[in-house]
């Protein structure tokens, strides 16, 4: 049983605090390995743009073809140890980037070859993570953990690629990487300072089943179940059509206003500031509207704000494109705290790392489909006009939760099953009365053998 924590101090819990800790230094190694590793490739190595390029996917295709297997592996294993051995894989892996450049013998084909397998190990390290937080703290204390670690993300987002910019000048960037190994190695140094102890995975017939028949079962709670599937394609959609329009934001400003480098460093860092007040208000959102409207709400204030970044122009207009992406990161970091405790609370503990994987896979699969569709929108229409259609499909992508059970639920019911249906649990209402009211069921008959 775990321990009753007040109100306002979920760090006080020490196991979550360890991971708290954990996570805030070694976001910042990440984001200053974002920024590291391209310039070791373009100044340190002279790597031509097909080596950069062939850098970028491999650092992002292990989510494509890892997530689904990491999300078993998870759910068969007590994370803490599976956190410890990425961590402190992923450090020494690193520390291979700064030694052989000062060996001399470090090329490019070495760089790409880290860069994947550090991509293979982020990924194992990230399901079995977002899986481990539910058993360290209390269901209904879920929202208040996320929105620490969301706030913790955005802060290093917002702060991580300027303080990478600095050490890479200050140091040169393979040297700058050994930041990044020590944020690693002090997330497992925090990892390994968790004390409770974790309970072998249960599994459905009390041992593991097939690896197949495992991840069909991870596969089925994601698509068969009205919530968890709505969500996931109203992240999805959102996903494809915001990397449609971020990399025209860019363009617009540079070649078709004119600006600088400087002034548009200047504008786009709003987004960061939006992104903090997001995690600062994510708890109190969820509360005041209940988690349907909430997710519902933030979506559609995340699109409403992208829709002002078009209409940027001279003069006092600049302002817009940071007004714009100010409210949609506020709303994004909204929507993705309560989305992510929805889903930690109605999904079991022995399936939580093959709900998180199939959704990582589900929802992130579209974001290199969507740079490919706005740059032929950008050849085609033009950077503004393609950011219209950005903005407007994010905006509508809302609609998958509002014509959902989601729409009116503000509590999720204590007996609720994945693959069950919400017709007739009277779930209280979103306006807070007392009044009970059955949620309709606009989801429609689950289909539980729905397929990808």
């Amino acid at each position: 049983m775990r321990p009753k924590i007040p109100a306002d101090s979920i760090l006080r819990l020490g196991d979550f605090r360890q991971i708290f800790l954990a996570d805030g230094i070694s976001q910042f190694g990440t984001q200053i390995l974002t920024l590291a590793l391209p310039l070791v490739a373009v100044v340190s190595l002279d790597a031509s743009p097909l080596e950069v390029g062939a850098l970028s996917a491999a650092e992002s295709l292990p989510y494509l073809l890892a997530s689904v297997p990491a999300g078993v592996w998870a759910d068969r294993v007590r994370k803490r140890p599976l956190l410890l051995a990425t961590d402190a894989a992923r450090a020494v892996l690193l520390l291979w980037i700064p030694v052989a450049w000062w060996a001399g013998v470090l090329t490019a084909a070495q760089l790409i070859a880290v860069a994947f397998v550090f991509g293979l190990l982020t990924v194992f390290f990230e399901v079995g993570y977002a899986s481990y937080v539910p058993s360290l703290v209390p269901r209904d204390r879920l929202i208040d953990a996320n929105t620490r670690l969301q706030v913790v993300q955005s802060v290093a987002q917002a702060a991580g690629p300027g303080l990478g910019g600095v050490l890479v000048q200050a140091l040169a960037a393979p040297v700058a990487v050994l930041v990044s190994v020590g944020g690693y190695l002090w997330s497992a140094g925090c990892v390994l300072l968790v004390r409770g102890r974790e309970p072998l995975p249960e599994h459905a017939d009390g041992k593991p089943g097939s690896w197949r028949k495992d991840a069909a079962e991870g596969l089925r709670a994601v698509l068969g179940d009205v919530l968890l599937r709505r969500t996931s394609l109203s992240t999805a959609c959102f996903n494809l059509f915001w990397s449609v329009g971020t990399p025209m934001i860019p363009v617009l400003l540079a070649r078709d206003l004119d600006l600088g480098g400087g002034v548009i460093g200047l504008l786009l860092t709003f987004e960061g500031v939006g992104g903090l007040l997001g995690g600062v208000l994510a708890a109190k959102v969820a509360r005041r509207l209940g988690h349907g409207p909430a997710i519902w709400t933030a979506t559609l204030v995340a699109g409403a704000g992208f829709t002002l970044v078009p209409l940027v122009d001279t003069g006092w207009r600049l302002s817009l494109v940071s007004l714009g992406l100010f409210v949609s990161s506020a709303g994004m970091v909204v929507y993705n705290v309560i989305v992510v405790t929805f889903r930690q609370s109605i999904t079991p503990d022995r399936l939580l790392g093959r709900v998180s994987a199939f959704n990582r896979l589900l929802v992130w699969s579209t974001l290199p489909l969507g740079a490919v569709l706005g740059g032929l929108l950008g050849q085609l229409l033009g950077a503004r006009t393609t950011l219209w259609i950005a903005g407007i499909a994010t905006t509508l992508s809302f609609l998958w939760i509002y014509y959902s059970p989601l729409r009116t639920l503000r509590d999720i019911p204590e007996d609720y099953v994945l693959g069950g249906s919400l017709t007739g649990t009277a779930p209280r209402p979103a306006d807070g009365s007392g009044e009970s009211a059955p949620v309709p069921d606009t989801g429609a008959a689950v289909d539980r053998t729905e397929s990808s």
